[in-house]
């Protein structure tokens, strides 16, 4: 991850969900969050936001091309607002 700190994705096709852990990530400013999206057909779909350290769950990643991670206001937006900082592959 640029800046410090790591993101890693395990994800399960048969079980159609995957374990995000994000650790030691650049810290942000009051008011920001990172949040995770699932991307299927550049269609992004929000999973959920943390701080600099945080895990997940995601479901319903059958068909997703992608798992992008964007700084976004505190409390998550309905749609990415900035340009991913981290993209992984699904």
């Amino acid at each position: 991850f640029e800046g410090g700190g790591y993101v890693r994705l395990i994800a399960s096709e048969k079980a159609d969900s995957a374990y995000i852990v994000a650790s030691s990530l650049p810290g942000l400013p009051d008011g920001k969050v990172y949040q995770v999206w699932v991307v299927k057909d550049d269609s992004p779909a929000s999973q959920g936001v943390f701080a600099s350290s945080g895990s997940m769950v995601m479901k319903d990643l059958n068909g997703a091309d992608r798992v992008a991670i964007t700084v976004e206001p505190k409390g998550g937006s309905k749609q990415p607002t900035t340009a991913p900082v981290a993209t992984l592959a699904v």
